[in-house]
């Protein structure tokens, strides 16, 4: 046909196929740990070469006994008593297996957040926070990464103080003590002791006894009055022994543990990764090998949880069947030979998994370490591409192992991906000017480059909560002037960006 011409060539291109291991490996970095414990569970059905050894997260009875277990454990017999305690043990496995038909704590909760007249924004974050919590009614994952950017702390805490005084009161806490003493703040015939004792001070109970107590808030007092910036006004605190007494009866009629009444739901728990621990001792240098970061005098051990992943193995009847030359032929043994190969790859890369995300915390913290010593609003820029370069990995393999992982410290757990946050950039016009004259030793730019959109968020809530009580509000231009004295150089367009974000009105509305 004319104006057609069919035409043949060759060319010639790299291209790079991963292989099934390498596959393998991305897959299991990238799951979370409850996915990765199916997944291991799986292989292990699917190949008998590959064993598990110990997992401390099951209750110890096999499917096959609670589904087929026909003898009735609740008659006496001669057995002997380690036989008695073991069918004990199964049959109260059994009971505990039923399905739990009460009500769960979260259609609690829910249904009396959805008589409330809400915002659809603060009714998101409260179901978002009712699903955060786990069967004790505590939080699962630390609130602040619960809520979305744009949202401020205030909003925050307004929306769980919504959630503590549903019924039961004192869910939605951090812990049994801070539960308590939601549940006594909400109590009018709360003693003002009894408030004071679980406002902190939970441990001078340990023990409770009254003159014990009475010594241990008498010493406290003599040392808070001694101390030359006290922030607690202990003047009108009264400690008398039937003060005391009263408040101990009084906390003692409390829940610690008021969600204990309500059906087990099918929550997804969350279950720490890394867990970060602060160090009484400082170290002088990083000891990686050891899992411990020392930056400015503070030192952290990082320890890889290992009770969450069950512990793997080869199975010993393979290997001693592939030493038996004469009971199996040359085709059986080759398949078992390829199972126990592929097992030997599947622990390997369990480990590396496990390395990897290790790895990589120590170099988040060793960045972060503000964070990890000071709390929220101390983050500093961070990028995955940096994590990449100090793993030797690729940049799609740190979002891979950042998916759905969590670290655990003093602050409560937050997701890894938690820590990477971009840095502020200069004006056009800061930036123009320093190119010019790069040898100006006043270079704000500079400090910006350690400067997250975290800490601004924090800094401008920070001038705006020490200037409430001015008499004037600040404009945003005024915002914009303090973070330039204190090195963030950022628009007045970018200040009221991020007052917009943390839900505070103009200057003119407040």
């Amino acid at each position: 046909m004319p104006g057609f011409d069919f035409q043949q060539r060759q060319t010639q291109s790299q291209v790079q196929a991963l292989s099934q291991k390498q596959l393998q490996s991305l897959k299991l970095l990238s799951l979370g740990s409850q996915d990765l414990r199916s997944e291991i569970y799986s292989m292990a059905e699917n190949n008998p070469a590959l064993s598990i050894k110990n997992d401390s997260m099951e209750n110890g009875v096999d499917i096959n006994i609670k589904n087929h277990y026909k003898m009735d454990l609740t008659k006496t017999s001669s057995r002997t008593s380690k036989e008695q305690e073991a069918a004990s043990e199964n049959f109260q496995a059994i009971l505990e297996s039923q399905t739990d038909e009460r009500e769960t704590l979260q259609e609690h909760l829910l249904h009396q957040l959805n008589v409330l007249s809400l915002s659809s924004r603060q009714k998101e974050l409260a179901e978002k926070l009712i699903y955060n919590l786990d069967d004790k009614g505590f939080h699962i994952l630390n609130p602040l990464t619960i809520k979305k950017q744009n949202e401020s702390e205030e909003f925050l805490e307004e929306t769980i103080s919504l959630i503590q005084n549903f019924d039961p009161v004192g869910t939605c806490t951090k812990d049994f003590s801070e539960s308590l003493y939601v549940q006594a703040k909400q109590n009018t015939k709360c003693p003002p002791l009894a408030l004071w004792i679980l406002n902190g001070h939970l441990d001078f109970l340990d023990p409770p006894k009254i003159e014990r107590v009475a010594k241990k808030i008498s010493m406290y007092v003599k040392e808070q009055k001694n101390m030359f910036a006290s922030k607690e006004n202990l003047e009108s605190l009264s400690y008398t022994d039937k003060e005391i007494e009263n408040a101990i009866n009084f906390i003692k009629t409390l829940d610690p543990f008021p969600a204990k009444n309500f059906g087990a739901g099918h929550t997804h728990f969350v279950s720490p990764d890394v867990i970060v621990e602060k160090l009484s001792t400082s170290y002088e240098d990083d000891d990686f090998e050891k899992g411990i970061v020392s930056v400015e005098n503070n030192s952290w051990l990082l320890k890889a949880t290992k009770n969450n992943i069950p512990e793997l193995q080869l199975n010993p009847e393979i290997k001693n069947l592939l030493k038996e030359k004469n009971n199996i032929n040359d085709e059986d043994k080759k398949k078992l030979a390829e199972q126990l190969r592929d097992a030997k790859d599947f622990i390997n890369t369990i480990n590396y998994r496990q390395s990897t995300i290790l790895r990589a915390c120590l170099y988040i913290v060793k960045i972060q370490h503000k964070f990890f010593e000071k709390g929220n609003g101390n983050l500093v820029p961070l990028r995955m591409k940096d994590i990449a370069d100090f793993l030797g990995v690729h940049e799609t393999t740190v979002s891979r192992m950042a998916n759905s992982k969590y670290i655990q410290c003093e602050w409560g757990i937050f997701e890894i991906k938690y820590f990477f946050t971009n840095s502020i950039v200069a004006p056009a016009s800061l930036r123009n000017k320093n190119e010019n004259n790069e040898s100006s030793g006043n270079d704000i730019s500079r400090v910006q480059e350690n400067t997250s959109k975290d800490m601004v968020l924090n800094e401008i809530t920070k001038i705006l909560e020490e200037n409430k009580n001015s008499g004037k509000a600040l404009s945003d231009n005024k915002i914009a002037a303090i973070l330039e004295s204190r090195g963030i150089k950022i628009s007045r367009r970018t200040v009221a960006k991020y007052r917009s974000q943390l839900n505070i009105q103009s200057s003119y509305n407040r």
